[in-house]
Formats: C-alpha cells, structure tokens, sequence
C-alpha cells in the first residue's frame, strides 16, 4: 500500500516524500571581457573622485599666497628684545 501512495505521489508532484528533488545545476557561465564598459567605468570613478575633491563646500586654497616672513630685532635692539650686548656673558 505504501509503495501505491509513494506511486501516486510521485506522479502528482514529480518528487517522493522526505526526499529532495533532484536539481541540475546550472553551467557556469563565461564572462567575456569587454575593454569599453572597462574604459567607462574608470572614467566614471576618476569623474566622481574629481568632483569630490572639488566640492563647493570645501575651503578653497589660495593660490600665490606666500606665508608672513618673521620679524627680525633690528640691531640697535640686540639678539634678543629688550637685551643689550652687555647683558650676554660672552
């Protein structure tokens, strides 16, 4: 009896009860490399990176701006401010 409902079963639904169905797997597939979409795509990363680095809201850096020179004691004020030649030990 238990084969004849195994039987029925089978017929109806492909499968037996309590085991998997048997699934081929799929060939796996070849990629075929495609210079252009390549090309395209480093295009489009270099652009994105471009226009990040030059955002609005970013400061911008002046260019030809040379920093301060520091201000040098004059002579008549010794090496340091406010010292005199006399009040160095050598």
């Amino acid at each position: 009896m238990k084969y004849w409902v195994r039987d029925l079963h089978e017929a109806k639904f492909g499968h037996v009860i309590g085991e998997k169905p048997y699934v081929p797997t799929p060939e796996p597939v070849a990629l075929e490399y495609d210079e252009e979409a390549a090309r395209l795509f480093e295009e489009q990363l270099y652009w994105e990176d471009y226009h990040e680095r030059n955002r609005e809201d970013q400061p911008k850096k002046r260019r030809g701006s040379q920093p301060k020179a520091a201000v040098r004691p004059t002579a008549a004020e010794g090496p340091l401010p406010g010292f005199s030649d006399k009040d160095l030990p050598f």
